[in-house]
């Protein structure tokens, strides 16, 4: 059986019995003597407001240092501050941090010149792991360099938002911050006031016990702030989570922001006729409606795998559900830059318009708790034969799990989870008719 440390989002795990701090010392002696192979002297290293945090990250410096690379420690910081870093210095970087996970998990999230690590890195790091080959070298240990990058970082989102909207200014405009006391809110919320909008923020302390609301900015987490939202009257409502790679966005009304929408929304936004977008696996087909009135080709990739994509598609833009690059800024996922994107996009177009072009359908997700690897794949045979044959099936997407796309633009996904036992199954139909058919045949599948 294949041995796997990392899942759809990195390194994940409680902090007591997998993300430890003895695993994190083995494990930075393995990026050392990786990225010592590919000619680095120095690895990134920075880690979210979790409690772990510290000691976790201690051991992974001490591990890389022990085998001769000197580490640039960051300290606290968003995870896009991180790739920025890596990016900046050209080097490789590990971000110390679970993102919404609950506090009592961390993990490692690993990033070479911006771009987080593909497969093909993460197969050679699980191989040197499983191993055992990562005893420390008899060459000098490394040294601790100390860098503050938040400034930079920061000046950096103002030029670039600043640079897309020359003639407008967020002056007038009202956005209530839910902070998650994760550690993105302070650089959001300066650079949003630098820009002219009034920023009303909570749970913008920072703390990795998430003590404010658990820190998925999922609907049922944010039930306060929508009631204190409808007694202020903010332009727009964003939530981020612990370490600001994904944000959840409402009008001003308390009317979510769909994610594929604004998936679809930016990427028309960023691509001209030619261009190509990556999207993750379980992404919806509305943005190939968006962009295909423009020749714009859409390729989809595993989820947790857009740099794979990135690398072999060079897009404009790339996304998976709340988690967006935006290219010209850099080629990682910036949720801090999403939130200034859409901002300064509502101060251009009020929400009622600004998605008036991108269409709506019925959409489900499901998990299905699995107790082996077989059931998956009985499942997804059984999806083969049913949808195989039938005449009004466009494509048959094997890519990760199986998505079946028809000629109505509806589509069905069953997957592998990356991090639990279970499957993911997403429908969308573009009738009501089509959702409920193929609701139907989901429903019997896993029944």
């Amino acid at each position: 059986m294949e041995q796997r440390l990392f899942g759809t989002a990195g390194i994940r795990g409680d902090v007591m019995t997998k993300v430890t701090p003895s695993f994190c010392l083995e494990f930075g002696k393995v990026l050392a003597r990786h990225f010592g192979s590919k000619g680095y002297a120095r690895i990134v290293i920075g880690t979210d407001a979790r409690r772990s945090g510290p000691a976790l990250s201690h051991a992974l410096m001490t591990g890389v240092l022990s085998c001769g690379m000197d580490v640039v420690r960051i300290g606290q910081v968003p995870t896009p501050a991180l790739a920025y870093a890596t990016h900046s210095f050209g080097l490789p970087g590990v971000m110390v941090t679970a993102s919404h996970n609950p506090p009592t998990d961390n993990g490692l999230k690993c990033f070479e010149c911006g771009y987080e690590i593909g497969r093909e890195d993460e197969i050679r790091l699980e191989e040197l792991f499983f191993c055992n080959a990562h005893s420390s070298s008899f060459a000098p240990h490394g040294a601790v360099i100390q860098r503050d990058v938040m400034p930079a970082y920061a000046h950096a989102l103002r030029t670039y938002v600043c640079g897309l909207f020359p003639d407008i200014s967020l002056h007038g405009m009202t956005v209530l911050l839910d902070g998650g006391n994760g550690v993105g809110v302070r650089v959001l919320q300066n650079v949003l006031f630098e820009c002219g909008a009034t920023v009303i923020s909570c749970n913008s302390h920072t703390s990795g016990d998430f003590p404010g609301r658990a820190s998925e900015p999922s609907p049922d987490n944010l039930s306060e702030l929508l009631h204190f939202a409808r007694h202020i009257g903010p332009d727009l409502i964003i939530a981020q989570d612990g370490d600001a790679d994904r944000i959840a966005a409402y009008a001003h009304n308390g009317t979510p922001f769909p994610e594929d929408s604004i998936i679809a929304l930016f990427a028309d936004f960023y691509s001209s006729p030619g261009d190509t977008v990556v999207l993750s696996i379980d992404t919806s087909l509305r943005t190939d409606i968006v962009v295909r009135r423009k020749d714009v080709s859409v390729f989809r990739v595993p989820l947790g795998y857009l740099h794979d994509g990135m690398k072999m598609h060079n897009p404009a833009f790339a996304a998976e559900p709340w988690k967006h690059i935006h290219v010209p800024f850099g080629p990682w996922i910036d949720g801090i830059v999403s939130a200034l994107l859409l901002s300064f996009l509502l101060a251009t177009d009020p929400y009622e318009s600004l998605f008036s072009s991108i269409p709506s359908y019925s959409f489900e997700k499901r998990n299905v708790n699995m107790t082996s690897p077989g059931q998956v794949n009985e499942l997804i045979e059984r999806l083969r034969r049913e949808l195989g044959t039938r005449d009004d099936v466009k494509t048959i997407d094997e890519t990760s799990g199986i998505r079946v796309n028809f000629l109505d633009d509806s589509w069905i996904l069953v997957r592998p989870s990356g991090t639990e036992p279970k499957v993911r199954c997403i429908v969308e139909g573009t009738t009501d008719a089509r959702f409920n058919e193929l609701s139907e045949i989901i429903a019997r599948l896993v029944d």
